[in-house]
């Protein structure tokens, strides 16, 4: 009888260690978990801010190309507003993954903003361009060139396509503004979709 109460006592004895090892490992877990998002969110925050040095430095030293941080593959090309949705983006040369992480990319097959001809401009429809579901036909579009010369569209027409049956047009004959993420919106996966946001210059 005695050995059963040790037996018993020894089981519930290793039950609440292993329930306070739990708990350390969940708690542990949390804060690791805490503090990877509190460090990604820093770090995005802390590359905003070196963009926009970047940018008010080209905008003095007439455009040129002045990359952020010392070994960043990218710069800063055009400031994108949206005056309805109070977004304020620097597009960032180039649209390839290493870009698009920091900000939308200004696609450099294309036009350059404020040179006439299509300008397309990508963003991740997760971050810099979630909230491309809010925008209307007629919305206001700014962009500053790298001169520093302000540009007025109006959102003019929205598109879904598949990449893998049309190709963006790049027409050096149509001064346009062309903006593209991934549909849907709410997707985690890969997809072949697009939403097309078609901007044209408002003239005065």
């Amino acid at each position: 009888m005695l050995a059963m109460k040790r037996a018993k006592a020894a089981w519930q004895d290793r039950r609440r260690l292993f329930a306070r090892v739990l708990v350390v490992v969940l708690m542990v877990v949390a804060a690791l978990q805490l503090s990877s998002g509190l460090y990604i969110q820093l770090k995005a925050v802390l590359a905003q801010h070196l963009i926009a040095h970047s940018w008010q430095q080209s905008l003095q030293q007439g455009g040129a190309a002045v990359k952020p941080w010392r070994w960043a593959d990218t710069w800063p090309v055009a400031r994108l507003q949206f005056p309805e949705h109070k977004v304020d983006l620097y597009v960032l040369e180039g649209s390839e993954g290493n870009s698009l992480a920091f900000g939308p990319g200004h696609m450099t097959a294309s036009s350059a903003v404020g040179e006439g001809g299509t300008s397309v401009i990508a963003g991740h429809r997760d971050t810099h361009f979630h909230f491309f579901r809010n925008i209307v036909i007629g919305d206001q579009v700014q962009v500053t060139d790298k001169h520093g010369v302000v540009h007025y569209y109006r959102v003019e027409r929205a598109e879904i396509v598949d990449s893998r049956e049309a190709t963006i047009g790049l027409n050096a004959d149509v001064d346009q503004l062309l903006m593209v993420t991934c549909f849907p919106f709410d997707g985690i996966n890969i997809t072949t979709l697009r939403y097309q946001l078609v901007a044209k210059p408002v003239t005065t």
